[in-house]
Protein backbone atom coordinates (compact mmCIF):
# COMPACT_ATOMS: atom_id res chain seq x y z
CA UNK A 1 0.00 0.00 0.00
CA UNK A 2 0.89 3.58 -0.26
CA UNK A 3 1.12 4.57 3.45
CA UNK A 4 3.55 1.79 3.95
CA UNK A 5 5.93 2.73 1.03
CA UNK A 6 5.93 6.54 2.55
CA UNK A 7 7.05 4.93 5.70
CA UNK A 8 9.48 2.53 4.89
CA UNK A 9 11.20 5.07 2.30
CA UNK A 10 10.21 7.37 4.97
CA UNK A 11 8.87 10.19 2.41
CA UNK A 12 9.04 13.43 3.79
CA UNK A 13 6.09 14.76 1.11
CA UNK A 14 2.83 12.03 1.12
CA UNK A 15 1.86 11.08 -2.59
CA UNK A 16 -0.97 12.37 -3.53
CA UNK A 17 -1.72 10.68 -6.69
CA UNK A 18 -1.39 7.39 -8.11
CA UNK A 19 -0.71 6.52 -11.66
CA UNK A 20 -1.77 2.99 -13.25
CA UNK A 21 -3.48 1.64 -16.45
CA UNK A 22 -6.79 -0.26 -15.72
CA UNK A 23 -8.36 -3.61 -17.72
CA UNK A 24 -8.89 -1.86 -21.16
CA UNK A 25 -5.36 -0.04 -21.01
CA UNK A 26 -6.61 3.53 -20.06
CA UNK A 27 -4.66 5.15 -17.93
CA UNK A 28 -6.24 6.64 -14.74
CA UNK A 29 -5.35 8.95 -12.08
CA UNK A 30 -6.18 8.16 -8.70
CA UNK A 31 -6.29 10.78 -5.43
CA UNK A 32 -4.60 8.80 -2.71
CA UNK A 33 -6.87 9.32 0.62
CA UNK A 34 -6.23 10.52 3.78
CA UNK A 35 -5.21 7.13 5.70
CA UNK A 36 -8.36 5.83 7.33
CA UNK A 37 -10.77 7.90 5.90
CA UNK A 38 -11.68 6.39 2.84
CA UNK A 39 -13.58 9.13 1.52
CA UNK A 40 -11.03 11.80 2.16
CA UNK A 41 -8.25 12.72 -0.66
CA UNK A 42 -5.18 13.97 0.32
CA UNK A 43 -5.41 16.67 -2.73
CA UNK A 44 -8.53 15.72 -4.83
CA UNK A 45 -8.18 16.91 -8.67
CA UNK A 46 -8.52 20.35 -9.93
CA UNK A 47 -12.56 21.56 -9.22
CA UNK A 48 -12.90 22.68 -12.70
CA UNK A 49 -12.03 19.42 -14.11
CA UNK A 50 -14.93 17.53 -12.34
CA UNK A 51 -17.41 15.90 -14.18
CA UNK A 52 -15.92 17.10 -17.38
CA UNK A 53 -15.37 14.91 -20.06
CA UNK A 54 -13.75 14.23 -23.50
CA UNK A 55 -12.39 16.92 -25.32
CA UNK A 56 -13.87 19.33 -22.81
CA UNK A 57 -11.87 18.04 -20.27
CA UNK A 58 -8.46 18.11 -22.63
CA UNK A 59 -9.62 21.85 -22.87
CA UNK A 60 -10.03 23.26 -19.55
CA UNK A 61 -6.76 20.62 -17.91
CA UNK A 62 -4.71 21.49 -21.14
CA UNK A 63 -3.81 18.17 -21.73
CA UNK A 64 -4.90 15.78 -24.86
CA UNK A 65 -6.56 12.79 -24.44
CA UNK A 66 -8.44 13.23 -21.38
CA UNK A 67 -11.63 10.81 -21.48
CA UNK A 68 -12.86 11.64 -18.20
CA UNK A 69 -12.85 13.20 -14.28
CA UNK A 70 -15.76 12.28 -12.00
CA UNK A 71 -17.50 14.60 -10.29
CA UNK A 72 -16.53 14.16 -6.63
CA UNK A 73 -12.40 14.76 -8.37
CA UNK A 74 -11.63 11.36 -7.00
CA UNK A 75 -10.17 9.52 -10.34
CA UNK A 76 -9.63 10.67 -14.07
CA UNK A 77 -8.56 9.07 -17.02
CA UNK A 78 -6.77 9.75 -20.28
CA UNK A 79 -5.89 7.68 -23.21
CA UNK A 80 -2.04 7.68 -22.65
CA UNK A 81 0.65 8.80 -19.94
CA UNK A 82 1.57 11.30 -21.93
Amino acid sequence: QVYELEKDYALEVPIKYVLYTDQAGMWRIQCVSVEGKAFENRLGLPANWRGVRDEDLSKVAGIEGCTFCHASGFIGGNKSYE
